[in-house]
């Protein structure tokens, strides 16, 4: 998982602000974002420049629509620095996926065909200890229930991406809403009662009871389970949008519906925390989902596509809209710091925003799940 860049200074010397200079000897870790020294102790420059502003460096080639090769390199703006985050409990990564991955085969929710390396995959416990530090991944059994939801339905849809109508998906969200709100956890899910759903919408749907049987053990008669529900079921409406066949017939012609429309809806209400996290994935995601021919609604296949772009354009536009969202984020949390410093819950938000944001941001450096040998380092942004 632990990988080591290099680590740059940008501006420091003279008036040219696009110049890096290497700090010597440093190496920048994906796993906490320290710099080490050779000996694999904190570097001593780390300290001085911790708190300032720093982006992630990183190197990719992708096929443009023509089929051509573009080497490209850019920076991912992180909205925070790590002095704020609590400790991540990435120790508990493996143990996490393991005891996840036997919960669900005892109820037949993954296939015995399906290989160790593809079964972690859909865990992707990396994702809850980027995002969610201060708290042991064992504890957090809610979260991980969303999170499984999350990976294992975006693997079940890229199975079929372009076979599927937006009726059947319209039937199968309504169906996981009524068990999700309607506690209908012994409905029984077959061909027979849903002839137009495929088999591998079925078996998910068998997910949506498990996962709603899960909670209501885990909220023994409360409620704490209401933002995992409707997290759940907006992920998997937008989701199913993005995936309907008519939909993605009339990309050519719905460019802003489909960037104002589905963007947003798969962002949850479009905040910029969303958009920050929905761009970021789009950058790093943007060959993997182009390998699978499901990139029609990554924004940089539509700029790319759509707009005219260049695919070198298409991107580094991406990293400045992360960029204008960095700023934003990084106000935003500050006025409302300021404004409502005796309300708990305001500054609650405003640390779990940070987290989400600056985790999402880590946790695309340390998952295979997009690529693979991406090259990450640190440029500390001094200007």
């Amino acid at each position: 998982m632990e990988k080591f860049g290099k680590v740059y200074i940008r501006g420091k010397s003279g008036d040219n602000l696009d110049k890096l200079e290497l700090v010597k000897s440093a190496r920048f870790s994906n796993l906490d974002h320290k710099w080490y020294d050779n000996d694999g102790n904190i570097h001593s420059e780390y300290h001085l420049n911790r708190g300032k502003k720093f982006t992630i460096a990183f190197k990719s080639s992708q096929l443009d629509k023509h089929g051509h090769t573009v080497h490209f390199q850019g920076n991912i703006h992180v909205p925070y620095n790590l002095g704020d985050i609590l400790e991540q409990d990435f120790e508990s990564v493996d143990e996490t996926e393991k005891e996840d991955s036997e919960l669900v085969r005892r109820y037949n929710l993954i296939s015995g065909n399906i290989t160790e390396e593809k079964t972690k995959q859909m865990m992707e416990a990396t994702f809850l200890a980027a995002c969610y530090p201060g708290c042991k991944l064992r504890d957090a059994k809610m979260q991980r229930l969303y999170n499984l939801a999350f990976f294992m339905f975006d693997d079940h849809m890229e199975t079929f991406f372009t076979g599927l109508k937006l009726g059947q998906l319209n039937e199968f969200s309504e169906i996981a809403h009524k068990i999700m709100y309607q506690k209908l956890g012994a409905i029984r899910i077959d061909h027979s009662s849903f002839p137009n759903l495929p088999e591998s919408l079925l078996d998910f749907l068998k997910y949506i009871q498990f996962s709603e049987k899960e909670l209501s053990i885990l909220e023994n008669g409360t409620d704490r389970g209401k933002y995992v529900r409707e997290a759940t079921v907006e992920y998997l409406h937008a989701t199913c949008l993005e995936t309907s066949q008519e939909w993605n017939e009339n990309w050519g012609k719905n460019v802003d519906k489909a960037q104002n429309e589905l963007r947003v809806t798969a962002s949850e209400h479009g905040c910029v925390l969303n958009w920050h996290t929905s761009w970021s994935n789009d950058v790093v995601s943007y060959g993997k989902e182009m390998q699978i021919g499901r990139a029609c609604c990554n924004t940089v296949y539509l700029l790319h596509n759509y707009r005219g772009l260049s695919l070198q354009d298409a991107m580094q536009q991406v990293l400045h809209k992360i960029h204008q969202c960095s700023t934003l984020l990084v106000e935003t949390g500050r006025m409302l710091s300021e404004l409502y410093q005796d309300d708990e819950m305001v500054l609650r938000f405003v640390n779990k925003a940070k987290d989400i944001a600056y985790g999402n941001v880590q946790y695309s450096t340390l998952t295979n799940r997009y690529h693979e040998g991406f090259c990450y380092d640190c440029v500390l942004e001094d200007n």
